[in-house]
């Protein structure tokens, strides 16, 4: 029986699954990234993690096909090569050829945000679309497309990278090297350093004394706190002017949101929506349907692992 196993790299977390060819897991596994710890910590990590992985489709009797890596990043398709990551310690980092050279198996790198897409088109919410735009809001903000069935990710694989539209002219400085980016205002991220500066400038909240993250901010918002309320408002109207400009450009079918941000529930879609209809042509804005991702979580390391399943 075949298997393919995809690998999620994040900033704090390396997810694995092993997926058969009608797309069912079969098996799975987790280890924490170390990207504190450097660029030789994190690669242990990774190969701790596909070990893992290779060593439960082993005891399936599984033939493993190869292995599929997202990445939060600027990718070299033609190369192999993760050019950027803004969270991980690692520049110009040759995977491929690394991962080829450990395991003998055929590579794929992907972007994270595209392999989520490809996941979500096949698996989840974009089933059925022609054209589908995902987006996830999390600790960054990163999105993926799929055009007439393909995956679509640009001449140098850096297509779609909403997180670093420029949305506040003479904004914060960005790790990518701009300022003003977009997953700086609205990404889960984002919330926590917002409310963080707010308290610390003596302003008056349910947050003071709790450890501050987006899920804080969200739950403290849903409870009546003002101060969450209008650092959520104004973050998910950030959120729906970047959508709208990829949606103006694509003009998609579909448009999936997953990552922590959509934990905002219905009101995500309805911020969304509405950023829509004010910023895009009524054509755009009428067709389109914004929807939460059905793999959520998951959605990565499942399109990491079905860019094997590619016509």
């Amino acid at each position: 029986m075949k298997g393919y196993i995809g690998v999620d790299l994040g900033g704090t977390k390396i997810s694995g699954i092993l997926l058969d060819a009608s797309g069912e897991k079969l098996a799975a596994a987790l280890v924490p990234t170390k990207a504190e710890a450097g660029r030789d910590t994190v690669e242990k990590q990774l190969f701790l993690l596909i070990d893992q992985i290779i060593e439960k489709a082993q005891e399936k009797k599984m033939d493993v096909i190869g292995i599929g890596v997202g990445v939060p990043g600027a990718v070299e398709q033609a190369t192999g090569v993760l050019v950027y990551a803004a969270n991980l310690p690692l520049r110009k980092y040759p995977f491929v050829e690394i991962l080829k050279a450990r395991y003998a198996l055929p590579i794929i790198l992907e972007n994270d945000a595209a392999a989520a897409a490809w996941a979500e088109y096949k698996f989840g919410s974009g089933q059925g679309s022609n054209t589908m735009l995902f987006v996830t809001a999390s600790t960054g903000i990163g999105a993926g497309a799929v055009i007439n069935g393909a995956l679509y990710t640009g001449s140098t694989g850096s297509a779609f990278e909403l997180g670093h539209i420029t949305i506040k002219k003479d904004g914060l400085a960005c790790g990518c090297g701009n300022r003003g980016c977009a997953e700086l205002y609205a990404s889960g991220s984002a919330l926590a350093r917002i409310a963080k500066e707010k308290i610390a400038c003596g302003e008056m909240t349910a947050l003071k004394g709790q450890k501050i993250t987006a899920e804080a901010v969200f739950m403290a918002a849903a409870a009546g706190d003002r101060l969450s309320e209008a650092i959520v408002k104004q973050a998910l109207e950030d959120l729906g002017t970047c959508v709208s400009v990829a949606a103006a450009l694509l003009d998609p079918d579909i448009i999936v949101i997953g990552g922590g941000m959509s934990q905002a529930g219905d009101r995500v879609w309805r911020v969304v929506e509405a950023a829509l209809k004010e910023k895009c042509l009524p054509t755009v804005a009428e067709h389109v349907k914004v929807v939460p991702s059905a793999l959520k979580s998951e959605a990565g390391v499942y399109g990491a692992a079905a860019l094997f399943m590619k016509k």
